[in-house]
């Protein structure tokens, strides 16, 4: 199971239309693609509560996307939207 936070009041829209793509943020190199965060375990603290969206997927379908940065304490991966889009979605509140 991989997670993908978001503020809850962005959850229907996600769970609606889908993932989307986003680029690569400012701490990441610009050699990335466009694409989804996701990682192992849900995590908190979004302004106006935070609600993950999970997705069951295999493990060797999101092993190309997974970060290697050892020091985040869990496992993340830069997945794009068109293979994130092929398995079921639900809502999991974390906070």
């Amino acid at each position: 199971m991989l997670y993908h936070c978001v503020s809850s009041w962005q959850v229907d829209t996600v769970l609606k239309t889908g993932f989307a793509d986003a680029p690569p943020s400012y701490v990441q190199s610009d050699e990335r693609p466009a694409s989804v965060t996701f990682r192992d375990v849900p995590m908190r603290g979004a302004y106006g509560g935070t609600t993950c969206i999970a997705i069951e997927v295999p493990e060797d379908a999101v092993l190309p996307f997974e970060s290697l940065e050892d020091h985040l304490g869990y496992r993340q991966f830069e997945v794009p939207a068109e293979v994130a889009n092929q398995y079921d979605t639900r809502a999991v509140v974390t906070d």
